[in-house]
């Protein structure tokens, strides 16, 4: 329930406004539980703790609940709480109409009420049986008519009477009246939020400079999130504000922390590569895109071309503006002419001033008898740019080794039309919800009465549509177990005598590959590549222990190294011939030319720094890095990619075991010239990037 909806909960017992100012013997039985305001927690246990009055406490307290009294007692409550006030208003009556009338004429006053006041009744019977859903010819004989009523003696309205009363008057104002049954159907498997019909664009659908159709668009798909948590303060709590906290941000400059920089001496910086490039208030204004509101159509494009797997974001609806029925008579002509055509508009969508400009793809859509719907409109999806599309490459399934049999794909083709939700079933198809959301929204409303409430587990209807039915699963069952023997997966039988490969492709010595017999070589080559799909990548890939560091991927053998250090006792040996290894292959791909292997030596490189403060060999590092700048030389391609991705010394401050200053690190890479002015730029830097660090981290908790 949002926080604009106020309800008042009026029941048995006698404590309301009108039987204080008209006596005793008047609305009596009728008790006002809660006021019309905000909902709140003691209202819902208010209701909850309400009981219903058996037959022997009537009696016995000699009370009856006129149910006219209650109307009367309701409404004037609304008519106090809503007089001179713009609110949508709502009766809604629960009651299984047992109880006697004391004066049906009142129901002539009951009408005239909810119609001057323009209220929505609705109300939910008990056992019922008959409701404002019966055919209209029913209705008619089972309508009381309320001249009748007058003449009638009280004993006379039994039940049904009065049930048949309340139909009345629910047809006389409009309303409705349901049985409890179908009402507890549809709280048992939950309610939408929702949301009011709001225009997202309102404008022209333009055709060039001369032709322009006026439309709205509204929002019709949109994902539904999880409410997020935030900070709220109960010592504070004030009803206006709801107890909200309010962040506050504070910057200081390096050079003096305890000062704060004023907003407009604060500058964004936005990184390229490794360095950041300033830009002030007035450049990042400059450089946005200025767009206007529009709509603009591009070209048309057949239907067939669109590809559905591209779609981006959510999906909208433009419909002809209300109240112009040439508008909508001209949308209308270009959607049959789009449909006749098997064409789709592609446009470019602005939806407010400065946004960023889309291209979508208008769908066209004419009413349709067979699903209810009896308008015109164009589905709008977003189309992704080049920047949005991800290039992901996939082998083929080319082989024929892998190509499925006859019997294969017929069982597959049975079980697809199996599952297959054909028009005759298409009625069995009803609505899904979040489970993560219900659950999520089920266990709060739980945890709110009761905080000691555990987590509640998935209700049972939403749990069976989240799976296949029970029925129509055994039904299949023969059937997906033959699809599922038909590519059954075997465990590959290792041969005797056959060895087992224990390195990666790239480390196989030319040696082992020698020692092949040349006839199963030639025996592999015969069938047209077949040796290829002969390779047994379990056993290519399982290297076993790792006893070194190797080429392909020495960081990976690194870190297999230093894991089984710790558990081994040869300990010290292990962690040495990481070490060692690791340095070795950084030396060698720094020796040899070319960009690719300086990428990877200097992978490599971070890496190994990142880990030697780990496993407390910072001094050796040092030492390492020197020997590596004497022998590349500073003036060697390779030493320049170093300097480039600025890997120095460690200093005393990410390990203080070693002796080395942050301004003597910086100054074995750049030089004594450079240090003045790059240590405190780095420094500056450095900060910069713990800051928006903290910062980010408090914005997640927001």
């Amino acid at each position: 329930m949002s926080r604009s909806k106020k309800p008042g909960v009026p029941t048995a017992e006698t404590d309301n406004q009108l039987n204080e100012e008209q006596g005793e013997d008047e609305y009596r039985n009728v008790q006002v539980v809660s006021s019309i305001d905000t909902p709140t927690l003691q209202m819902c246990k208010k209701l909850r703790e309400l009981k219903p009055a058996s037959g022997s406490e009537t009696k016995a307290r000699r009370f009856s609940v006129d149910i006219l009294d209650g109307f009367i007692v309701a409404l004037d409550l609304l008519f106090r709480r809503t007089d001179g006030k713009k609110y949508e208003k709502r009766l809604m009556v629960i009651t299984d109409a047992a109880a006697k009338i004391a004066d049906a004429g009142d129901m002539e006053a009951v009408v005239q009420m909810l119609q001057n006041m323009d209220i929505k009744l609705q109300v939910i019977g008990l056992d019922f049986q008959h409701t404002t859903d019966d055919p209209k010819e029913e209705l008619e004989t089972k309508k009381v008519a309320t001249g009748d009523m007058k003449d009638d003696a009280p004993s006379a309205l039994n039940a049904q009477e009065r049930i048949k009363m309340l139909v009345s008057i629910a047809k006389e104002v409009g309303g409705e009246v349901c049985s409890v049954s179908k009402r507890m159907q549809l709280m048992a498997q939950g309610m939408k939020k929702t949301v009011a019909l709001t225009t997202k664009f309102r404008g022209p659908l333009e055709f060039g400079d001369i032709l322009g159709i006026p439309v709205y668009c509204y929002l019709k798909t949109k994902t539904a999130t999880l409410p997020t948590l935030q900070k709220e303060s109960q010592a504070s709590y004030e009803k206006d504000v709801g107890g909200k906290v309010k962040l506050d941000r504070r910057y200081t400059s390096p050079q003096h922390p305890d000062e704060e920089v004023p907003p407009d001496q604060q500058v964004k910086a936005y990184r390229y590569g490794a360095e950041k490039v300033p830009f002030s208030s007035a450049d990042v204004e400059f450089f946005k895109f200025q767009t206007e509101k529009s709509l603009k159509v591009l070209g048309f494009l057949d239907q067939a071309q669109l590809n559905h797997s591209k779609f981006a974001g959510g999906t909208d609806i433009f419909i002809a503006e209300p109240g112009k029925p040439h508008a909508a008579q001209c949308l209308a002509a270009l959607i049959d002419a789009m449909r006749e055509l098997q064409q789709v508009a592609i446009a470019r969508f602005v939806a407010r001033k400065n946004a960023a400009p889309k291209i979508v793809a208008l769908i066209p859509h004419a009413p349709c008898a067979s699903r209810g719907e009896n308008y015109y409109a164009l589905w709008s999806q977003q189309l992704p740019f080049d920047e949005d599309l991800r290039s992901y490459e996939f082998a083929p399934l080319k082989c024929r080794k892998f190509t499925p049999t006859e019997e294969q794909q017929s069982l597959a083709d049975k079980l697809v039309d199996s599952l297959s939700i054909r028009d005759d079933k298409a009625d069995e198809v009803g609505v899904c919800f979040n489970p993560v959301i219900r659950r999520f929204f089920h266990a709060v409303s739980m945890r709110a009465m009761d905080e000691s409430v555990g987590v509640p587990v998935l209700p049972k209807f939403m749990d069976s549509s989240l799976k296949m039915d029970d029925s129509r699963q055994e039904k299949l069952a023969d059937l997906i177990q033959s699809f599922g023997d038909a590519f059954q997966l075997k465990d590959a039988v290792k041969k005797q005598g056959e060895r087992k490969k224990k390195a990666f492709w790239s480390d196989v010595p030319s040696a082992s590959v020698k020692e092949e017999p040349e006839e199963e070589q030639e025996n592999d080559g015969a069938d047209g590549g077949g040796s290829d799909l002969d390779l047994d990548l379990d056993e290519l890939l399982d290297s076993g222990d790792v006893t070194s560091v190797g080429s392909m991927n020495p960081i990976a053998d690194f870190e297999a190294l230093v894991e089984l250090s710790q558990s081994k006792p040869d300990r010290h040996q292990r962690l040495t011939t990481a070490v060692t290894g690791m340095e070795e292959q950084i030396e060698k791909f720094l020796r040899q030319s070319g960009a690719e292997f300086h990428r990877k030596a200097l992978q490599c490189l971070t890496h190994f720094r990142k880990r030697s403060v780990e496993i407390h060999y910072s001094s050796q590092f040092n030492a390492f890095l020197a020997k590596l700048k004497a022998v590349l030389t500073e003036e060697s391609a390779a030493w320049e990619a170093v300097k480039e991705t600025g890997v120095t010394l460690l200093s005393s401050t990410e390990d203080p075991g070693v002796d080395v200053t942050p301004a003597e690190a910086r100054a074995f890479l750049y030089g004594e010239e450079e240090l003045s002015v790059s240590a405190a730029a780095a420094s500056l830097s450095l900060q910069v990037e713990a800051m928006e660090e903290e910062d980010d981290m408090f914005a997640e908790f927001e």
